[in-house]
């Protein structure tokens, strides 16, 4: 069994939606001792069992907050970076 780091910063952040810290804890699962994943979303609605348009809302508001940034990677081509914030 393997468990991920959920940072306090996303976990009492009492502006986020129960759902984004789900996702949140999702992407910290990901990320294992580092502090970004290149998740796409379709591998975020598999885990989360979310609808794709949910995810991507989750993803604009745990941005929109500071608690993820996202960016693209070219050379991974991948549409979605998450790079946690303080996750160490």
């Amino acid at each position: 069994m393997s468990y991920g780091r959920v940072s306090n910063q996303a976990v009492f952040f009492p502006e986020l939606s129960l759902e984004a810290k789900g996702l949140y804890a999702i992407l910290c699962s990901l990320c294992g001792t580092k502090n970004y994943c290149y998740p796409s979303v379709q591998t975020l609605v598999q885990l989360s069992g979310k609808s794709r348009s949910t995810v991507q809302r989750l993803l604009a508001e745990l941005s929109s907050k500071g608690v993820i940034k996202r960016c693209f990677d070219p050379q991974k081509n991948l549409t979605i970076t998450v790079h946690l914030m303080d996750k160490k």
